[in-house]
Parts: structure tokens; sequence; C-alpha cells
């Protein structure tokens, strides 16, 4: 497998502890057209949604969530407001296997969570979309797939 990209686990110049080093991303070729892709996401965010109502979320193949997180950190910088954020990846454990709560299952899941948490946003996690399309009676707004393993 390829190796992952992470920010990085101090800041400068005041070494505080980064509260997204445990987010990641793959370091595989597609790496290097990942800000593209951001953009290209964003403009058609930006051109198909209303900053007026409040939007659902959804990652497949969720993995490590770096991505989601961009995407996310800049709908809020650009004044969109997120409802929910829900991450489909089968890597994830079963919620009654961990000890600290339902839906929140990996490091990097309880990263984003605690980041989203203070914006009031939940994050819930599955390990099957049926699972999403069975909880979300409202629906997705943006559905985005980056760095999922499709064999």
């Amino acid at each position: 497998g390829w190796a992952h990209l992470r920010p990085p686990r101090l800041l400068e110049p005041t070494a505080a502890v980064n509260p997204i080093h445990e987010l990641g991303t793959c370091a595989c070729p597609a790496h290097k057209v990942r800000p593209a892709f951001l953009v290209f996401c964003m403009e058609h965010i930006h051109a198909t949604f209303s900053r007026s109502e409040p939007l659902v979320y959804a990652s497949l193949g969720a993995g490590e969530l770096y991505h989601d997180w961009e995407v996310l950190e800049r709908l809020a910088a650009t004044g969109f407001c997120i409802a929910s954020v829900h991450a489909i990846d089968p890597i994830f454990e079963p919620a009654e296997h961990v000890d600290d709560g339902p839906s929140v299952t990996s490091s990097a899941l309880r990263t984003l969570a605690a980041w989203l948490a203070e914006s009031g946003v939940p994050l819930f996690a599955y390990r099957h979309l049926s699972e999403l399309v069975a909880s979300e009676e409202r629906g997705v707004d943006i559905l985005m797939q980056c760095d999922a393993f499709c064999p």
C-alpha cells in the first residue's frame, strides 16, 4: 500500500499540538492533483448550493478524513453551514466495539468529531452506505469520494 500524508503534530512557532494531526490522506500519485480537485469541488458546491440552508455532507471511503476536513473547513470559511457529516468506510469498527462512544471509532474520526463539535456539527460513522440511507431521513446534499480504495 501507499504511505500516508499527515499534518504536522506540532504547530510552529509555539509547538502547540495541531488539533488535526490525526487526519491523513494517502501519498499515492493522486496526491499531486488533490489541490486541483479541491478547487473543482468547491466551485461546484458554490454554484449548486445556497448558504441559507445547512448542508448534509457524506464521504464514501472516508478513510483518514483529511480531504473531508479540507472541504468542510473551506465551506465554513466561505459561509456555508453544515447540518451533519456522515463518514462511510468498511474500515470503521462497529460502534459497539469502541469505548469512546457511538459513531466515533478511530483516531481520525475522533479528531474530526472534536473539530466539528466546536461548531455544533455531529459526525456519524458507518461501515456501509445502506446504514446511512436507513438513518438520514433528509438525504445528503454533498456526497464526496476521494482517496477511496476501489479494488
